[in-house]
């Protein structure tokens, strides 16, 4: 089987709602918080592995995610496990044994303003070239696909470092179920 790999980052995020942003020094009370996790490529895996779901007969890929975590034995990790399990495979993360705080995002939610506000805290040393080439060469033959999230590049498909066409993520999802044999990646810019 096949594995459509995910590179990119990995969040817990914290949500909370609020009738209106605070000013400056206000105490305010949360009408509800939320913990769930986040990021552009573990929400990919989500969706993809819906998709996958509803053709349960016709399953050619495993997901797995590539991403920078905590210590395993720390609470953000664990949770961002549980989160994924039992469906997408973690054991090509690279796991900082430094630290055990995951990548965390803290959004105000404003009812008032119908907008939000976004808060990042990233204590993880990013992962290195040589790192993820260490992934890549333990996957080898089995690494179908590669989904990267980048800051800054149009959404490409690579065939032998070749730009080849520009692809939607149906088109990726299309070709899996039809049995592509080959090796592409996808490239998605974060906004």
């Amino acid at each position: 089987m096949k594995y459509l790999l995910a590179v990119g980052a990995c969040y817990l995020d914290t949500i909370l709602d609020v009738d209106h942003y605070p000013a400056e020094d206000e105490k305010l009370r949360a009408s509800s918080i939320v913990r769930r996790r986040g990021g552009n490529c573990p929400n990919t895996l989500e969706v993809l592995q819906q998709l996958l779901d509803l053709n349960q007969n016709a399953n050619p890929v495993s997901l797995a995610l590539c991403a920078v975590l905590p210590l395993k034995s720390s609470s953000g990790y664990q949770e961002i496990e549980a989160s994924f399990a039992p469906v997408t495979d973690l054991t090509h993360c690279i796991c900082r044994e430094d630290n055990s705080e995951p990548a965390s995002s803290y959004i105000i939610r404003s009812r008032a303003a119908d907008s939000r506000t976004i808060i990042n805290y990233n204590a993880l040393r990013e992962m290195s070239l040589e790192e993820f080439a260490s992934v890549a060469d333990e996957l080898g033959e089995a690494m179908g696909c590669c989904h990267f999230e980048v800051r800054s590049c149009p959404p490409i498909l690579c065939r032998d470092s070749k730009q080849v066409a520009v692809l939607s993520f149906r088109d990726v999802y299309r070709m899996l179920l039809e049995g592509a044999s080959s090796t592409f990646v996808t490239v998605t810019p974060m906004s």
